[in-house]
């Protein structure tokens, strides 16, 4: 269902004089992707029923290079920043900090630390080493709701038991650490918890490479089993299009930072001007 558009994003003065006299499409100085964006975190015109997507956030990048195997490393073996530490199957691993060494003898064990496949050069037509990936770096990240820092119920050790019932499930053949942060970010100065998961992609059980395919079905595909998790652990369900944490609410949004840069009043500051012209325009007629 369509709400009435009463107000929406205005390049100030000449925007509030135009909706005065009954215009609904004006927007100035805001391109039309920026416009219909304002019009929907305003909150005029419902998006209609679109389902709901999990509430806990999971991302995933797999690990090719020997840089970005440092910098995971370096990562999660940052004292600093680690609240919480686990693992899966890594049993002869007596240092937690040399995971990433007892992964690799694994795979060099299996000899996954090698391409499965040969590749030919586009310019040279010779047959080169294809990109292995070796790990796959996953984050569990907590609404900022849920987490106890911002008086939700989910501690660090609550979070930490998550995660550990996800992979258990999901990768339980595989050689895994986890790491739990509390994150901060900058952009809207929140906090919340994150688990980075480490998962070696040498299948204990079958000594294969762990494969659950590219593109958009696989990351379907995991965000339906965090969905499934959530469910169970009573977690809410996020509905797309929302602003679903209440500490986020709080936070100038994407849009209205995007349309402060360019020097462009929000909704709200429009709604408050039209607040004032209503009070006075009522007081006219007492």
């Amino acid at each position: 269902m369509t709400r009435p558009v009463i107000c929406v994003e205005t390049g100030g003065a000449t925007g509030i004089s135009k909706m005065r006299r009954g215009h609904t499409d004006v927007r100035p100085g805001i391109s039309e992707t920026v416009w219909h964006l304002s019009i929907r975190c305003a909150g005029f015109i419902s998006k209609g029923n679109e389902g709901g997507i999990a509430l806990t956030i999971i991302k995933q990048t797999g690990v090719q290079s020997s840089g970005h195997m440092k910098n995971l490393r370096g990562y999660i073996n940052d004292d600093r920043k680690v609240i919480l530490r686990d693992s899966l199957n890594m049993d002869g691993c007596t240092n937690p900090k040399r995971w990433a060494h007892h992964m690799w003898m694994t795979r060099e064990a299996y000899g996954h630390n090698k391409a499965a496949r040969r590749v030919r050069d586009k310019k040279t037509g010779e047959l080169k080493e294809a990109k292995n990936t070796i790990l796959f770096h996953q984050i569990l990240g907590f609404n900022p709701d849920e987490c106890d820092l911002n008086g939700g119920r989910l501690s660090p050790e609550e979070c930490m038991r998550y995660a550990k019932e996800y992979v258990g499930k999901h990768y339980p053949n595989q050689q895994i650490v986890m790491a739990l942060h509390n994150e901060y970010c900058k952009a809207d100065k929140t906090h919340r918890y994150a688990v980075h998961i480490v998962i070696n992609r040498t299948d204990l059980s079958t000594g294969k490479r762990l494969d659950e395919g590219r593109g958009k079905s696989a990351k379907v595909k995991r965000a339906s089993r965090i969905r499934d998790l959530d469910r169970e652990w009573g977690l809410k369900q996020v509905v797309e299009g929302e602003r679903n944490s209440s500490v986020h609410k709080k936070q100038p949004s994407r849009i209205e930072k995007e349309l402060a840069a360019r020097g462009i009043d929000s909704y709200k500051t429009n709604l408050r001007e039209l607040c004032r012209i209503a009070a006075r325009g009522s007081g006219e007629h007492l």
